[in-house]
């Protein structure tokens, strides 16, 4: 009976030990990392097309103000997750979340231009 007992013990340690991406096999946050990407990616599109539409000077102006937003948003997410989550695994998560939600939003202003530019506006 004690043996059962401390293998049992010794198998919970060892379960509380082993890291959560082992045990499912993913990180816990993998969803909004790949949510992230495909907010990228899809930025990338718009940014793309818009970038084709503009002329010289305003690829100029768009470039600095993308790069600046870049810079921007992470230091938003940070602070959004900071204010969302009390740390550890949860901050990464909020953090993501909040960094896809920034890009969706920056997407929705770059859609906005873009139909302007080819209104003629």
């Amino acid at each position: 009976m004690k043996m059962t007992t401390l293998r049992i013990l010794l198998i919970v340690i060892a379960a509380a030990a082993t890291p959560l991406a082992t045990c499912f096999g993913q990180r816990p946050d993998t969803e909004e990392a790949a949510a992230v990407e495909r907010a990228n990616a899809e930025i990338d599109v718009v940014f793309g097309n818009l970038m084709k539409a503009l002329d010289k000077s305003q690829q100029a102006n768009l470039r600095e103000a993308e790069a600046a937003w870049i810079k921007w948003r992470y230091a938003e997410a940070n602070l959004i997750a900071r204010f969302t989550s009390v740390g550890g695994t949860a901050y990464r998560a909020d953090y993501l979340i909040a960094l896809r939600t920034l890009i969706e939003q920056r997407n929705a202003v770059l859609q906005g231009y873009l139909r302007q530019v080819k209104q003629g506006r």
